[in-house]
C-alpha cells in the first residue's frame, strides 16, 4: 500500500466525437461507442456484443485532427478479432496519447464475470493489453471494480483509475462513489482516483 500524501485529482471529459470541438488543458477520455446512446445506460453494457466499440473508435480517429489535448482512447480490450498492432498503429497515426479499457468487462461479475476469466476474456485480459499498450509507447489509465485489479494498474503504471461498483440501481446512490473513495484511501499517494459517475457527469 502506498504511503499518504495528497494527490491532485485530474480534470476529465468523457467525449463521443473525434475531433474534440475545442483546445483546453482537460484530460479526454475519448469513447465514440457511447455517441448517440444514453451514456448512463450504454457504459455498461458497452462490453456486450451488440455493437463492435472497436470499430467505432477505429472510424472516428481517421479524421485528422490538431493536437490540442491530452487523449486517451477508449478501446475494448478483450476485441478478439483484431491485432494489438492494428490497434496501437491506427491510434499512434491519430496521434493518440494513452489507452483506457472502455468499454470493460469489468462491470460484468458473478457467474458470467466467472466464465469470461476462464476463457481469458476478463478483466486480466484487459490489463494485460494495457501493459502491452504501455510497452508500445502509450500512457494508460484504467477502468476497474475492485482493489485486486486496482492494484495490478497502479503496478502497470496508470497514470489514473477510474472506479465503479457496478450499475447503478434507481433511487440509490451510484456505488462508484463508495468505490473510489476506497481506492483513494488505498492510493493516498499512487494513480488518482474518478468515479465512473463522475466521468459520465462530463461527457458531451
Amino acid at each position: 500500500m502506498a504511503q499518504r500524501g495528497k494527490i491532485e485529482q485530474p480534470t476529465l471529459r468523457l467525449i463521443t466525437a473525434w475531433p474534440p470541438a475545442a483546445a483546453s488543458h482537460t484530460t479526454l477520455v475519448l469513447c465514440p461507442f457511447l455517441a448517440g446512446l444514453d451514456a448512463a445506460v450504454a457504459f455498461w453494457i458497452g462490453g456486450l456484443a451488440w455493437h463492435d466499440a472497436n470499430a467505432s473508435l477505429l472510424a472516428a480517429i481517421r479524421a485528422p485532427a490538431r493536437r490540442r489535448h491530452r487523449v486517451y482512447a477508449g478501446v475494448f480490450c478483450v476485441d478478439p478479432f483484431r491485432r494489438d498492432d492494428d490497434v496501437f498503429t491506427a491510434l499512434r497515426e491519430a496521434r493518440i496519447d494513452g489507452v483506457i479499457n472502455l468499454p470493460t468487462v469489468s462491470v460484468i461479475d458473478g457467474e458470467l464475470g466467472s466464465i469470461l476469466g476462464s476463457f481469458n476474456l476478463g478483466i486480466d485480459r484487459e490489463i494485460d493489453f494495457l501493459r502491452r499498450a504501455r510497452v508500445a509507447g502509450f500512457r494508460i489509465a484504467g477502468c476497474v471494480g475492485t482493489v485486486e485489479a486496482a492494484d495490478q494498474l497502479a503496478a502497470a503504471g496508470a497514470d489514473f483509475i477510474i472506479a465503479h461498483g457496478g450499475p447503478p440501481q434507481p433511487g440509490l446512490l451510484d456505488p462508484s462513489h463508495f468505490s473510489a473513495n476506497r481506492l483513494r484511501r488505498r492510493f493516498a499517494s499512487g494513480p488518482p482516483i474518478v468515479g465512473a459517475a463522475e466521468l459520465l457527469a462530463t461527457v458531451n
